[in-house]
């Protein structure tokens, strides 16, 4: 079991408490739930949802640029610079 399915129920859960604490300016809520996921425990496909979702918020969640170096990171090892940067592309 991973970080999201774990904490949440499952990554469509994960993305709609984080679409939905956005939403509604709730950066601070958003932020600290942003924090608790863990990458290395993330599939591909989650990371990147992740980073999709949060991407129109990215100037108000000051834990995205740490969940990004770190989803990176584990990209990098997974998938290659090529891939992973592929990947990375539109989500920075």
């Amino acid at each position: 079991m991973n970080a999201v399915s774990s904490e949440t129920g499952g990554e469509y859960t994960t993305l709609v408490r984080l679409e939905e604490m956005m939403r509604l300016g709730r950066w601070t809520e958003a932020n600290a739930y942003l924090r608790k996921l863990a990458p290395e425990q993330m599939s591909e496909s989650e990371i990147l949802m992740v980073l999709t979702i949060t991407s129109y918020g990215k100037t108000r969640l000051v834990e995205r640029p740490t969940f990004l170096a770190t989803s990176e990171r584990v990209l990098v090892e997974r998938l290659g610079d090529e891939r992973a940067s592929i990947l990375l592309e539109r989500r920075r």
